[in-house]
């Protein structure tokens, strides 16, 4: 399966729960993904020529949460803007938590600060 954000703006969103993950009694699930929240096996997510800005998390991933439970699945990030996309909790690189097959999502032409 693919994901494909293209040519969007994703502004001010905001993960507002906090816990577990998925919820378990006495802790709120959420809190990750900003913006974009993706947790599965065998897919793909792909942000083309969009902005992702002023995003916050209140665990991991300000703009984006990835997990790709089997590691098989990648993100590619192309011609975007990421900036400004604050997590409370944990991130892989500036906005983004990342779990896939590469220890980075592939990312090309684009500003993430």
């Amino acid at each position: 399966m693919t994901f494909v954000v293209l040519n969007s703006v994703l502004r001010k969103n905001k993960a507002v729960g906090r816990g577990a993950n998925p919820a378990r009694a006495g802790t709120p699930g959420g809190g990750s993904g900003g913006a974009i929240y993706t947790d599965g096996d065998k897919f793909t997510v792909r942000i083309a020529g969009s902005i992702v800005e002023d995003n916050h998390a209140n665990e991991g991933g300000g703009a984006v949460f990835f997990v790709s439970n089997d590691r098989t699945g990648s993100m590619t990030i192309e011609g975007s803007v990421l900036r400004r996309n604050r997590s409370d909790g944990f991130e892989t690189i500036k906005g983004i938590f990342y779990l896939g097959n590469a220890e980075k999502p592939t990312v090309s032409g684009s500003t993430i600060s």
